[in-house]
């Protein structure tokens, strides 16, 4: 199609709605006359989520009528700034229709008033709104299920829709380039004619300030559509991409589809007063009373199935209202009759208030053009005006309002985030929660508790230092606004007494809650440090409000008073999702609690305002409930019916522990329709229930054979049977086959989008399964041998047809995954944030030389600093020993390698290197000489490095051995005739498991994944291909891929919070609080000890490469498993709550020759390591304080610290290593490290002797002991480091034990549990008395619990008492 005709036909869709007045299109009616005499569904409200239900419903059900009430007309709705708007006139938005509110007076903030705007025309808000066009925090949407709401509505659930809600087009490259636009695409994927993209202008100052941002530490994101968006991002905006027109609902979800949808009418210029049950709420659906604004007569409208209400967060709790549903206390206020108990209505308002947070003068600007200034010359503006209308549009009119932000979470915009929690806690559990509700709220128990969990919550979400708190939009200008994303206050929408049909009483109550006032002076003293950035300095930026006179809080908080903006124009949330016993007004598919036949979907349903503008979400949310609304209603089989065939195209990949389950693509069933005479067949039920097309949904019908009866049924013609019998005999031998039972299932859709099921499962006792327990059997049809018929006529899936098995078609899939990601992967490309051009990088000291047309394969020593791509293989030894390279083949192997000795693993690997052209492979025992300590002992520091710079690692993930191939096929062929000549032949696998993004996750048929030292290679290689059992796996930063049929990752930047510890560089920026880094070096410490060795003594090194990478953001120095910057809290490790395999932890402490560390390490012990911080306050973040005790030295041997020349905190210092010896090719060093601490130390008595058989369990695999600290009213509790046994006790009955404070955790188990205290200290007995040498054994916990913030008397004692020591743990 050419560029003018395009444009013609997205001119003719605005036309249709300019025109309406004039010419109204046959859909659109304006009296009762033209109606209908019923409609099926019937909307409240032509907006943004009103219209997206009424278009997805009249398209799924096109004999049922929709019909949309609108308040407004159809009218052109310009962009927020088109022309002949000037900068400085006002915006052009108000041309449209709109709702205008003025909040009652804000006592908090001055009596100020909150304005707020809402659309009176076809389209809603999204015809008259900002543009701004960005999605929440997957941790909002994820925060919801702690208020009882389901999970479908969480961030997975959620982002399909947002996916499928608009039609992205990324912009030029030129574009991209010039105005640093990135994207990423896996976030988008829509066709729905609701148009996003990047405007193709940007004023000049527009960098100055990006560039301030990121001097400040801010991060820029390649993309916050995926849920990700703490940082600096560049937002899409709703509008055209080539005429920069907006884009909104009145165009994509009206105009551009009304023309073709005889069932869709639109209804104007009424009002939708309330909606009535003539015989009870449960006798729904109700009728809508609706009035005309041009005569105002009233009438009735009648629903058939349902009435949506999709007024926004306003009009909807109104509509409720003025129908009898709500506060019986607040309807008796309004004279109006209660028909439903609902008091969540019109309570809950929220919205984004804000200030400025900084305002400046430059008094050194650049030469800036263009700037909004140049708009009030004539000259300029005309040829803005001309720009504008080009094709593409380009100039100023592109830009409507902005389109770029920085959003900031609490724990980063101040250092005392945690007495601000501390507030909001203190509000839950001291009962004055309710007392910041408005007063007539204040009593009901179910708006009393469910406030008081929304504190709790927000409380977790506001700790997460990846939950936004502060939003800084800016596109010009001299001042950066702070908006608070998550205020504590709460205000109500109520009618006004004296007109119920006039506007309503909107009372925000901005401040009530007075943390909101904590939270915007975080906000702004953070947005103030904007002006001491580099940049700013060097254009002379002069603070000029809150100005430099203002620096008190009381000062700046009278600041905050008077320079508020109230309303963001987010209002939401006054029809809240969730419990009616928590203030909930709707269940989680959006139907009123207890009234029937009648829905909510607009933005009032959210339950907590989100982080973000609410257009996108808004639209995401009518598809979701149009969704949910069709899987209900839908009522015809949607099944494909052939004379005598049936196929179905869905490929359903189901893991279960207890059976096997057979997936069949396609099946033939008898071609003769089922007889009442003649002899039946087991499948006839289940073909006549197929060819039914009333029978009710959702249904399964289940169906139990056996062996013998499906072996009859064979005997019987019928085809299924027969398949299924050649399937058993390729399965089973014939002594299994009476042990195996069958399940037929027929799972019959809601969805519009799939059709049905069959579903046939396996069953098998466990003698007779031939496979590890849990995987699933799958069988593919050959698409070139389907013979005639039915065959001929099913979708095969076209990834595993019979030539997806060859070698040749896994090279063509590794180069596709491998060519995708290096194009379009940024994450995978960069390294730090820098990006690495593909080819620069620093091969290893030694590389397999892969020699051009297959010439051999030679070991080769690189020069310093030699670039080029190479691979690494990531393998297991095994039981046999893998070719290495010793002192004395390495002269040998720099000649060549005779293939013949090479190994098949290996083999396999370079073939896969050099058909993905890649020229060198490193291969550890090839690569590093093994018996050479100096040699091994310095390669193995540089693995960081080495698996990060590779171009790919290829992985045998399956676990095989040196001889085996990393690419076996396991799969069997199932083929024959059917007795009328029809052809079928099915390539059968078993379907491993497929890959979690956890990387200690250790998967069936993947022992590769267990081992201690695959773990760093696994989370330091940028793309992994790993070599399963029977397919291939890619694995990259961005997402991980199959070769399933959907030929689709079920793993995208969509949910890579499951992989983000894989990309450490990005996930923790060099401005990370030390929290954030502390937290990610404990997960990896927790995965990394439940994996598997072969040496204990390579625990220390197996690591190494992982706290190379940390270090880079780390403002401590790597010390034997911990760190300075977090040293105390490091220390509070212990072992047993989580083992590989779920065994137990009975393995004593190796000997400390073995293990080359100090007891207060966690590598001198064997087993599975936790930490005592605890983490449920805050998705995550611990909350730890460090007791008085000081860390005064750290000596160890070179093996337990990275680079010499690192600074660090000056506590680390490297023993010379005057006894490096070798054994076995690894390490050895005879001095393990000493540390020096100062504080209280406590002395103590053991009152039992501690072994095995006298440890109190206390926790899952934690087992304690008594302690006598002489601490009144307290119990203290040891936990032992390692297993003893009664004949060697660790304890003795009276032995002196000693602990020493290291700090403070705080947990909350629930929302509205205890709170929880515990110290904790190291557990010590003293070794050497002349040296005062003191040992490790284990930790001591104390332990208080209640409903109050305040401690008791007692509490402090353990950190204050005792005698000040300096004391030296070795």
């Amino acid at each position: 199609m050419s560029l003018s005709k395009f444009c013609l036909l997205a001119s003719a869709s605005l036309v249709s709605l300019t025109t309406g007045l004039s010419t109204p299109h046959a859909n659109i009616k304006r009296q009762v006359s033209q109606l209908r005499e019923s409609y099926d569904f019937v909307i409240v409200g032509g907006g943004t989520s009103g219209l997206t239900v009424a278009d997805r419903l009249s398209e799924a059900f096109p004999q049922k009528t929709v019909l949309v009430v609108e308040y407004g007309d159809v009218e052109y709705a310009p962009s927020s700034f088109d022309p002949p708007v000037d900068w400085y006139g006002p915006n052009s938005f108000q041309s449209a229709s709109l709702w205008v509110f003025f909040s009652q007076p804000n006592p908090e903030y001055n009596n100020l008033t909150a304005l707020s705007f809402a659309g009176q025309v076809v389209g809603g808000s999204s015809a008259i709104n900002g543009q701004f066009f960005d999605r929440p925090s997957r941790h909002d949407l994820d925060s919801w299920t702690q208020l009882g709401v389901s999970s479908d509505w969480n961030w997975r659930g959620m982002f399909p829709y947002f996916k499928k809600s608009i039609k992205f087009t990324a912009p030029s490259a030129q574009v991209a380039q010039q105005y640093n636009y990135t994207w990423d695409l896996s976030s988008y994927g829509g066709t729905t004619p609701i148009h996003s993209s990047f405007p193709p202008f940007q004023w000049a100052d527009n960098s100055v300030v990006l560039n301030g941002w990121r001097e400040l530490g801010v991060r820029t994101r390649q993309d916050c559509a995926g849920g990700d968006k703490e940082g600096l991002c560049a937002v899409p905006t709703s509008q055209h991409p080539i005429t920069a027109r907006r884009s909104h609902a009145g165009l994509g979800h009206y105009a551009d589809v009304v023309g073709t949808r005889s069932n869709y009418d639109l209804l104007v210029k009424h009002q939708a007063v309330r909606v009535v049950y003539p015989n009870g709420v449960n006798s729904g659906p109700p009728l809508l009373d609706v009035r005309s604004l041009t005569t105002n007569a009233r009438f009735n409208i009648t629903a058939n199935a349902e009435v949506v209400l999709s007024a926004g967060a306003y009009h909807t709790p109104t509509v409720l209202l003025r129908s009898g549903i709500g506060a019986a206390n607040i309807l008796a206020a309004s004279g109006i009759t209660q028909v439903l108990e609902l008091p969540g209505v019109g309570a809950n308002l929220q919205d984004h208030p804000g200030s400025t947070g900084v305002a400046w003068n430059y008094t050194k600007p650049g030469n800036w053009t263009p700037m909004p200034e140049e708009m009030a010359d004539p000259t300029f503006k005309a040829d803005a005006t001309a720009a504008f209308d080009e094709v593409p549009a380009r100039g100023p009119y592109t830009m409507a309002l902005g389109n770029q932000a920085i959003y900031i979470s609490l724990p980063n915009t101040t250092p005392n985030y945690l007495s601000i929690i501390r507030k909001i806690l203190r509000q839950t559990v001291d009962g004055s929660a309710a007392s910041f509700l408005p007063a007539d709220y204040r009593d009901n128990a179910a708006l009393a508790r469910g406030y008081r969990d929304q504190l709790a919550v927000l409380a977790k979400l506001l700790l997460n230092p990846k939950a936004p708190n502060l939003e800084t939009p800016w596109s010009t200008g001299y001042s950066a606004p702070a908006i608070l994303l998550h205020p504590l206050s709460r205000g109500t929408v109520r009618l006004n007494p004296a007109d119920h049909l006039a506007q309503p009483i909107v009372d925000s109550r901005h401040g009530s809650n007075p943390v909101d006032f904590d939270m915007q002076l975080a906000n702004v003293k953070w947005s103030r440090r904007l002006l001491d950035t580099p940049t700013m300095k060097r254009y002379g930026a002069v603070e000029t409000a809150p100005g430099e006179a203002v620096q008190s809080d009381a000062e700046l908080l009278a600041f905050i008073k008077s320079a508020a903006t109230l309303s963001y124009q987010h209002p939401c949330c006054t029809a809240a999702l969730g419990p009616k016993n928590k203030g909930g007004v709707v269940d989680n598919k959006l139907r009123v609690h207890g009234a029937k036949g009648l829905r909510v979907v607009d933005i009032s349903v959210l339950p907590l305002v989100i982080s973000a503008h609410t257009s996108s979400t808004a639209y995401a949310l009518g598809e979701k409930a149009a969704d949910v609304i069709i899987k209900e209603w839908r009522q015809e089989a949607r099944i494909n019916r052939l004379t005598g065939s049936l196929f179905f195209d869905d490929y359903l990949c189901v893991f279960t522990e207890t059976h096997f389950e057979l997936l069949v693509a396609a099946a033939m069933v008898s071609p003769k329709p089922p007889v009442d005479d003649g002899p039946k067949t087991q499948c006839d039920q289940f073909l006549a229930l197929l060819l039914s097309t009333h029978r009710p949904r959702p249904q399964r019908q289940h169906h139990i054979l056996w062996e013998a009866a499906v072996t009859h049924a064979t005997k019987q013609d019928c085809s299924l049977c027969k398949i299924l019998t050649d399937a058993l005999q390729v399965w089973f031998t014939p002594s299994q086959l009476g042990g195996v039972q069958l399940q037929v299932m027929l799972i019959m859709q809601q969805s519009s989008e799939k059709q049905d099921r069959l579903l046939i499962q396996f069953r098998t006792p466990a003698r007779v399964t031939p496979w590890t327990e849990g995987q699933t059997v799958n069988f593919f049809v050959d698409d070139g041998l389907c013979g005639t018929g039915g065959w001929n006529l099913m979708k095969t899936p076209a990834a595993l047809n019979k030539e997806s098995f060859a070698w040749e078609r896994k090279v063509e899939k590794m180069k596709a995954w491998l060519g995708r990601c290096r194009e379009s992967h940024e994450m995978c490309r960069s390294y730090g944030g820098v990006m690495l051009p593909e080819g620069v990088t620093v091969l290893p000291s030694r590389v397999l030389d892969l020699l051009p047309g297959n010439g051999g394969v030679r070991l080769y020593e690189s020069r310093v600093g030699e670039r080029g791509r190479y691979a690494c293989l990531s393998h297991r030894w095994g039981k046999c020993q893998p070719l290495t390279t010793t002192r004395a083949t390495l002269g040998d192997w720099k000649e060549g390698l005779p293939w013949e000795k090479i190994p098949k693993l290996f083999q396999d690997a370079i073939d896969i290197a050099r058909e993905l052209g890649v020229r060198y492979l490193w291969i550890d025992s090839l690569c590093i000489v093994q018996d050479d300590a100096e040699d091994w002992y310095r390669e193995s520091r540089k693995m960081c490095a080495i698996y990060q710079n590779a171009v790919v690692t290829v992985a045998g993930t399956a676990g095989f051995g040196c001889e085996d191939s990393l690419v076996p096929t396991r799969e069997r062929t199932v083929a024959g005739k059917l007795k009328d000549g029809t052809g079928y032949r099915f390539e059968v696998r078993l379907m491993d498991k497929h890959l979690s993004g956890s990387p200690s996750h250790v998967h069936f048929g993947k022992t590769l994944l267990g081992r201690g030292w695959v773990y760093q290679e696994r989370l330091l290689s940028r793309r992994i291909i790993h070599c399963c059992s029977d397919e291939l796996v890619w694995e990259c930063m961005e997402s991980v891929e199959c070769e399933c049929p959907e030929g689709v990752s079920w793993m995208t930047t969509a949910d890579r919070s499951r992989l983000e510890i894989k990309a450490i560089q990005t996930r923790l920026p060099r401005e990370a609080p030390v929290s954030e880094q502390r937290r990610v070096w404990h997960d990896m410490v927790r995965a990394y000890t439940t994996l598997d060795l072969t040496k204990i003594s390579d625990r220390a090194v197996a690591i190494l490469g992982l706290a190379v990478e940390m270090q880079h953001s780390r403002k401590g120095l790597y010390a034997a498993g911990l760190w300075e910057d977090s040293f105390l809290c490091d220390l509070a490790w212990h072992t047993g709550t989580a083992t590989r395999r779920g065994k137990r932890p009975t393995d004593p402490r190796p000997n400390r020759d073995t293990t080359k560390a100090p007891t207060w390490s966690w590598l001198s012990v064997g087993t599975c390591c936790e930490y005592w911080s605890r983490s449920d306050l805050g998705n995550g973040e611990p909350w730890w304080e460090d007791s008085g005790t000081v860390v005064e030295k750290i000596e160890l041997p070179p093996y337990h610290t990275l680079s010499a020349a690192a600074q660090g905190l000056g506590l680390v210092h490297v023993i010379p290593a005057t006894d490096l010896q070798v054994d076995g090719g690894t390490s050895r060093l005879t001095t393990h490290g000493c540390l020096t601490l100062k504080g209280n130390l406590l002395a103590g008595t053991s009152s039992q002797s501690v072994h095995n058989d006298t440890l109190e369990w206390a926790g899952w695999f934690q087992r304690s002991f008594g302690i006598d600290l002489n601490l009144q009213e307290s119990r203290a509790r040891g936990f032992l480091d390692i297993q003893t046994t009664s004949e060697k006790p660790i304890i003795r009955q009276g032995q002196a034990v000693f602990g020493m404070p290291l700090g403070t955790s705080i947990d909350t188990e629930g929302i509205l549990d205890p709170i929880y205290r515990y110290r904790y200290l190291l557990l010590l007995v003293l070794v050497d008395a002349d040296e005062q040498l003191y040992e490790r054994v284990g930790m001591i916990e104390l332990a208080h619990g209640d409903y109050q913030w305040k401690a008791p008397a007692w509490w402090d004692i353990p950190f204050e008492a005792g005698t000040m020591t300096t004391m030296r743990i070795i």
